[in-house]
C-alpha cells in the first residue's frame, strides 16, 4: 500500500497567522502545503491551480468571497473526482 501525500491550501488574511499555519502543517509527515492565499479571489485561483485535498479557510477573512468559496470548491473537487473515477473505469468524462 502506498501512502499518498495530503495536499493542503491555507487561506488566511493575516500574514503572520498564515505563515504559522504553513510552518506547523509542514512539520506533519505526509502533509504538504501546496498553496497559500490571503483573500477569497486568490484562494479560488490557488484552488484551481493546485486542486488540494484539504483547504483550510479562515471563515472570518476580511473579504466576503471566502464564504462562497467553500461550496464552490467542494463542488469543483467533487466533479473532478467523478471525472477521474470515470476515466479509471474506461468511461468518458
Amino acid at each position: 500500500m502506498t501512502k499518498e501525500t495530503i495536499r493542503v491550501l491555507v487561506v488566511e488574511d493575516h500574514n503572520v497567522v498564515r505563515q504559522g499555519l504553513v510552518a506547523l502543517i509542514s512539520l506533519v509527515e505526509g502533509v504538504k502545503v501546496v498553496g497559500e492565499a490571503a483573500d477569497g479571489a486568490e484562494a479560488i485561483a490557488q484552488f484551481r491551480k493546485h486542486q488540494p485535498d484539504v483547504t483550510l479557510i479562515d471563515l472570518r477573512i476580511s473579504d466576503r468571497v471566502t464564504v462562497r468559496l467553500s461550496p464552490a470548491a467542494f463542488q469543483a473537487r467533487e466533479e473532478e473526482l467523478k471525472d477521474s473515477a470515470k476515466k479509471k473505469k474506461g468511461g468518458s468524462a
